[in-house]
């Protein structure tokens, strides 16, 4: 099981997505939490597939993720992916929403 922050297709498909483990989830929130990331720190509760991130939203988020980054023990692989997936919602002009699957 994963929390997933994907692109959707207007029908509803998933584009692209990153999947975030269960464990890297939980030093992801603890790190936004000392922080105070207040868009990463949306992504609190594992099992919640209603989090959206307008495209308004899009630059602060990417910010949060470099914030976050810099900072060990956290895995550098999904924010990396994190950050590429902001990227491609910025260009097809999308929202970017959580799936719990």
């Amino acid at each position: 099981m994963s929390l997933d922050i994907a692109i959707l297709a207007p029908d509803g498909a998933v584009l692209k997505e990153v999947n975030i483990g269960m464990e890297a989830h939980k030093d992801l929130i603890r790190a936004a939490t000392r922080l105070a990331l207040p868009l990463i720190g949306r992504l609190h509760d594992y099992y919640n597939d209603d989090v959206v991130y307008a495209v308004s939203e899009l630059d602060a988020f990417e910010a949060e993720i470099r914030t976050i980054r810099q900072e060990p023990d956290l895995d550098s692989e999904i924010l990396g992916a994190l950050l590429l997936l902001v990227e491609d919602a910025r260009k097809l002009s999308a929202t970017l929403v959580t799936l719990a699957d």
